[in-house]
Order: C-alpha cells, then sequence, then structure tokens
C-alpha cells in the first residue's frame, strides 16, 4: 500500500503511529516481503522461503545483526539455530567479488582452450532446492538458461546485446528480461541482485520463473556451449514466430475480403507453421 491507501483505509493517527514506531531495517524488510504470496504451512514453501532468507541474511556484515535474524527464523519456524548459523555462513564465505568485464566486448569466436564467458559463484545464487526444476520443452529451458547466465555474467550480456533483434520468444520471459536490464541500469551492479528482483515483481508467476532459473546452473567448463546452443534454440525459433503473426494478418486480411482461395492457402501454411513451433517448443530436452 502506498501511504494515502494506507491512511484511508487505516485513518491518520494509525499511520502517525507506524511512522513513529513501525521502521524496519532493508534487510528485515526483505524478509518479511520474501513471505508475501507462500504459503509458509507447506513445507516446500517454507524450505523455499527460509533459503531466500538466509541469502538474505548472509549478506549482513555486522555479526551482532545477522545472529538476531538468525534467532528470529529460528525461533518463527522451529529451526535449529546452529544449523541455521552453519548454513549462512557457508552462503557468506562463497559470495565471492566477482572480477570486472567490460559491458562493451566485442564477440570473439571460441578458440580452443579459452574461456568467453567465465563463471564465478554469484553473490546471489538461489541455495540447491529440495525440489528438482520442472522439465520444460526446448525453448523455455533455453529461455531460463540463458537468463541465468545472463542475470550473473556481464559479459554473456554483452554477447546477447550484440546480436540484432534478438528478443526473448515468451513474454514472461521478455519482462524479466527487462525487469533485470532495469535494475542493473539502476543499481549499477555487476550482477543481478535475485532476491531484490523477486521482492520487486508482483506477478506470482514471474517470482516462480524466477525460482526455475536460479536453479539451472551450468559449470563453468559449459557455459560457452549452454550459451551458444540456447541462442541457436532461440534464433530458430524467433523467424518461426515471425511468419505466424504476419501469415495471420494475412489471413485476417483475406477474410475481410472473402477470399476463400487465399483462405485456405493461409490457414494451411498457418497450421505447417504453428505445427512446427509446437514440435519446438513440446521436444523435452531436459
Amino acid at each position: 500500500m502506498d501511504p494515502d491507501e494506507y491512511v484511508q483505509a487505516n485513518g491518520q493517527a494509525k499511520f502517525q503511529e507506524y511512522l513513529a514506531h513501525a521502521e524496519e531495517t532493508p534487510t528485515a524488510f526483505r524478509l518479511n516481503f520474501l513471505k508475501q504470496g507462500l504459503n509458509l504451512a507447506n513445507q516446500s514453501e517454507l524450505l523455499h522461503y527460509v533459503e531466500a532468507a538466509l541469502r538474505e541474511v548472509a549478506k549482513v556484515t555486522d555479526p551482532v545483526e545477522r545472529d538476531l535474524y538468525i534467532q528470529q527464523l529460528a525461533k518463527d519456524y522451529h529451526l535449529n539455530p546452529a544449523t541455521l548459523t552453519g548454513q549462512v555462513q557457508e552462503l557468506a564465505a562463497t559470495a565471492a567479488p566477482r572480477p570486472s568485464y567490460p559491458e562493451n566486448a566485442p564477440r570473439q569466436p571460441r578458440q580452443v582452450g579459452t574461456r568467453r564467458y567465465q563463471s564465478t559463484p554469484s553473490t546471489t545464487t538461489t541455495a540447491p532446492s529440495t525440489q528438482a526444476p520442472p522439465l520444460l520443452g526446448k525453448v523455455e529451458l533455453a529461455q531460463q538458461r540463458l537468463l541465468r547466465e545472463m542475470f550473473h555474467n556481464p559479459a554473456v550480456r554483452s554477447h546477447v546485446g550484440a546480436i540484432e533483434n534478438f528478443h526473448f520468444v515468451d513474454r514472461p520471459y521478455q519482462l524479466l528480461d527487462a525487469a533485470a536490464k532495469e535494475q542493473l541500469q539502476r543499481t549499477g551492479a555487476d550482477e543481478v541482485d535475485v532476491a531484490q528482483l523477486m521482492g520487486e515483481l508482483t506477478d506470482a508467476k514471474l517470482r516462480t520463473i524466477v525460482g526455475q532459473i536460479e536453479q539451472r546452473v551450468v559449470p563453468q567448463a559449459a557455459v560457452d556451449e549452454t550459451v551458444d546452443d540456447c541462442l541457436a534454440v532461440l534464433v530458430d525459433v524467433a523467424p518461426i514466430e515471425q511468419q505466424i503473426r504476419e501469415k495471420t494478418a494475412a489471413l485476417q486480411e483475406a477474410a475481410a475480403l472473402n477470399d476463400q482461395q487465399l483462405i485456405t492457402k493461409l490457414t494451411i501454411e498457418l497450421i505447417d507453421l504453428r505445427r512446427q513451433e509446437q514440435k519446438m517448443k513440446t521436444e523435452d530436452v531436459n
């Protein structure tokens, strides 16, 4: 709620009381925000929340403040504080600074024994989930894997940005790509703060997709090949999408003119294109 909505719903006095007594630290706000949309009575969703919360706590440098959050999580969800402390220490230890990359690095051909995209442990990588990510078709899997590398690797973002007219095929991934770029531009960071991104998303479906994306971890040795494979899939799909849009528009014009011969021809062509599209989207490559 914005302040005006809060005043209308609760009154001016309640708002003044909130301002005086309800101030939260940024970390406390994030921890509360991460709960939204989750059913914490469900064990799977509770584990997902605790994992996300521990990643936030691991970013806190003050040991007293960090211990306060750990003790609160342990009390609220009947967990062992020593276990939580160990997990936070592991997360903090792996959150090493990332090397600098030139944002506008030119695309270079791959050479044997060299790596174009050096992948290092991410400061915002989601901890391993107790559930495996869902099986997806070729196109959606390619979008998730490519977006994860783009979230955490400036060189991959530069490489993809150099591809003329590149875009993600499905609307949710287009929205996530735009949201990630907006955050990076606003913060000037080298990689996307995934917890912050999830907190800023109002669509529960998009937050679920971000959680899936963060599980698509690729070994460093396979980053180059994975990025190239994902791009090949998406670049192959894009022309089909464009042809479908063009044929659909032409079919509408033919219907307006009541040109039955052209309608039949375009319908057959459109069915064939839809079949190609569906084949690519449903082929399982997991």
